[in-house]
């Protein structure tokens, strides 16, 4: 018979790994809403954490009233980055990470902005940040390990029941 304990980590492992795995298929196929982004570096620490999850306002603003503020916004290297507004200009913004000695190397223009920060929950986008490239050949991959993790951890448990 198992322990109290031991059924309770399985339990909580068991949870983990459904969540993310949820969470890992909705954003692969994009399920989940547009107005989100998850945190993936230091860059705009301490403000920001890794694994922060930022909801935003739709990019509907006139680019003077951006100046200060936290946006999103789809490089010219194909990835999100999320920083702040230092500079505007007519037809662009220019960004910093607040952890960062130097502006961001290229301008933004209105139509590559996805939505400014208005609320920032912990810790939530880790799976997010975890499996980001889900959708590359990395994803499956962590994907496997991850289940494969699990049966181990169940296969384990089971010995420990048994010797007991």
């Amino acid at each position: 018979m198992r322990t109290r304990t031991e059924r309770i980590l399985e339990s909580l492992v068991l949870l983990t790994v459904l969540s993310l795995l949820i969470i890992s298929v909705l954003s692969a196929f994009q399920i989940l809403p547009e107005y989100w982004a998850a945190v993936g570096s230091y860059s705009m620490v301490p403000t920001l954490e890794i694994g922060d999850l930022v909801l935003l306002h739709p990019s509907t603003y006139n680019l003077k009233t951006l100046l200060g503020k936290i946006i999103v916004y789809h490089s010219p290297l194909g990835e999100d980055i999320i920083h702040r507004v230092i500079e505007v200009e007519d037809s662009y913004v220019r960004t910093k990470g607040d952890a960062n000695p130097v502006p961001d190397p290229f301008l933004v223009r209105p139509d590559e902005i996805r939505g400014v920060v208005y609320l920032v929950i912990p810790y939530i986008g880790f799976p997010t940040v975890l499996f980001k490239d889900l959708g590359t050949s990395s994803g499956p991959v962590l994907l496997l390990i991850l289940a494969v993790s699990y049966a181990m951890l169940l296969v384990l448990l089971r010995l420990l029941q048994a010797h007991d």
